[in-house]
C-alpha cells in the first residue's frame, strides 16, 4: 500500500503552513525584543531551531516528490532554494558561537524570519 503523490503534496503544504508559522511567530517575538531594546533570550534561540527543521523536512519531501517525477510549476524550486539558505542561516545562527555575537541585535533574526515567511508563502500558494 503506496502513499499517493497528492498526499505528499498535501503533507508538504502542511509542512509549508509550519514554517510559515513558525517564522512569522518568531518574527513577532523579534520585533517585540527589538522594542524592548534588549537581547534575543535563550528561549528564542530554542525555538529557531525549529524553523531549520521543518526547512529541512520541506526540502527533502521536495527532493523525493522531484525523485518520484513530480514537476512543481514556475518558479517553485528556485524559492525553496532560498529558504533552504535563509533556514541555514537561521541554524547556523542558532546552534554555533555566532549567536552570542549576534545575540544583542534582534533585527538580524526578525529579517530572516521575514524572508523566510514571505518567501515560504510564494511556493506554498504554487504547490
Amino acid at each position: 500500500m503506496g502513499v499517493s503523490g497528492l498526499d505528499l503534496l498535501l503533507v508538504k503544504k502542511i509542512g509549508a503552513s509550519a514554517l510559515i508559522a513558525v517564522n512569522l511567530c518568531l518574527l513577532v517575538w523579534a520585533i517585540l525584543v527589538y522594542r524592548r531594546k534588549k537581547s534575543m533570550p535563550w528561549g528564542y534561540l530554542q525555538w529557531l531551531s525549529a524553523s531549520p527543521a521543518v526547512a529541512a523536512f520541506q526540502v527533502f519531501m521536495g527532493v523525493y516528490l522531484w525523485l518520484t517525477s513530480y514537476r512543481p510549476p514556475g518558479m517553485h524550486v528556485f524559492y525553496g532554494m532560498i529558504i533552504g539558505i535563509a533556514a541555514t542561516a537561521q541554524g547556523v545562527l542558532a546552534w554555533t558561537p555566532l549567536r552570542h555575537k549576534y545575540r544583542a541585535k534582534p533585527v538580524i533574526y526578525g529579517f530572516l524570519n521575514l524572508v523566510v515567511a514571505l518567501v515560504a508563502i510564494r511556493p506554498w500558494m504554487t504547490a
